[in-house]
């Protein structure tokens, strides 16, 4: 499973297009699903926990639910790194909100045994971007699931869609080292 990345299954199976163009543009133009790398060399962040006894079911294996929890600690911790605790600041003039969660199980994780959560931002759209995830047992040298979010930003008062503040995008293009930008908004400059 090295090389050309996994294809990130949907929960739910549907061949319905997506009408937002920003979802449409994260997506494979010939499958409709969005490939997600399976190797770390991929990801330029990752942060580390410990499964914890809650987090499993009767079998002693990782409740799938949890997954999409540890895909938002990978998140949070990306962003602590590139922004600071400022970033998570109620005062901030907009929001960002989960719109698309995908995770894909590849194999099963127990409890107190450490995972690697390998967290990216490939691509942006007007008003969203897409969070990818790789979980990985180090230990067992396994990937324990793929998967992605599609983030939509909103204006904090309206909670309506706005476009990524530029200054977020530069940052996340710098890290990344991606060097597609979205065009300017009417009246700002380059």
């Amino acid at each position: 499973m090295t090389g050309k990345g996994v294809i990130a299954s949907e929960a739910k199976q549907s061949h319905e297009p997506i009408s937002n163009p920003d979802l449409n543009m994260m997506r494979d133009r010939h499958s409709g699903r969005v490939r997600v790398p399976d190797r770390p060399e991929a990801y330029r962040f990752n942060t580390s926990l410990r499964v914890r006894f809650a987090e499993t079911d009767a079998q002693g294996v990782v409740y799938n639910a949890n997954y999409l929890v540890y895909f938002e600690v990978g998140r949070v911790e990306y962003l602590r790194q590139l922004f600071g605790d400022d970033f998570f600041s109620a005062d901030r003039p907009y929001a960002v909100t989960v719109a698309e969660a995908h995770c894909r199980f590849i194999s099963s994780a127990r409890f107190d045994q450490a995972l690697h959560i390998h967290s990216r931002i490939p691509r942006f759209g007007q008003s969203s971007y897409r969070f990818e995830y790789l979980i990985r047992n180090p230990a067992r040298d396994r990937t324990v699931a793929l998967g992605y979010t599609t983030m939509v930003t909103l204006d904090r008062q309206t909670m309506r869609p706005i476009r990524v503040p530029r200054p977020f995008v530069e940052r996340v293009t710098a890290f990344e080292e991606i060097s597609v930008l979205p065009p300017p908004s009417p009246g700002e400059t380059e």
